[in-house]
């Protein structure tokens, strides 16, 4: 259950794109939850909690804003939230994160190293036959797919730049 020759080709182009784009500035260590995911966002009425903090690390901002975001595109097939509204909910999100002190090229290095982290541990998941709602691979073909057109928006929004 290896990834695909093309599949390469598009992560290490998009990473060498990356890399060549990282700033100079350092990242700030801060706690981070270790898992978040929305379904460890819990809201009652007028109040949101996040929950489950047994994975809390100390590490940097982007792996749990990175983690959301992904697992929040995975909603969109399991339970049949438009993709409108997925995009509305990103779209939220980064503003109460402070989306204006998100560095996109620490942003896109962290989607990108999570998409895999993600993928790894559905694949894994699948050949223990440990997660049955992984059945059939529906998670898996969700996250290679956000992988391919993940990767091919990083190809294009830089040569865009070179344009």
């Amino acid at each position: 259950m290896g990834l695909t020759r093309s599949a390469e080709g598009w992560i290490e182009e998009c990473l060498g794109r990356i890399l060549n784009n990282l700033p100079s500035e350092k990242l700030e260590i801060v706690g981070r939850h270790g898992d978040f995911t929305p379904w460890n966002v819990y809201i009652d009425g007028q109040r949101t909690y996040v929950i489950d903090f047994s994975d809390f690390k100390y590490g940097f901002s982007y792996d749990d804003l990175t983690v959301f975001l992904i697992t929040l595109s995975g909603y969109e097939n399991y339970l049949k939230i438009s993709k409108k509204n997925i995009y509305r909910l990103k779209q939220s999100f980064c503003k109460g994160y402070g989306e204006d002190s998100i560095n996109t090229g620490y942003y896109y290095l962290y989607m990108l190293y999570n998409i895999l982290e993600i993928l790894s541990w559905a694949k894994e998941m699948v050949i223990n036959h440990i997660y049955h709602k992984l059945k059939k691979g529906c998670y898996i073909k969700l996250y290679e797919r956000l992988l391919k057109d993940y990767c091919l928006s990083v190809i294009k929004n830089e040569e865009q730049k070179l344009s």
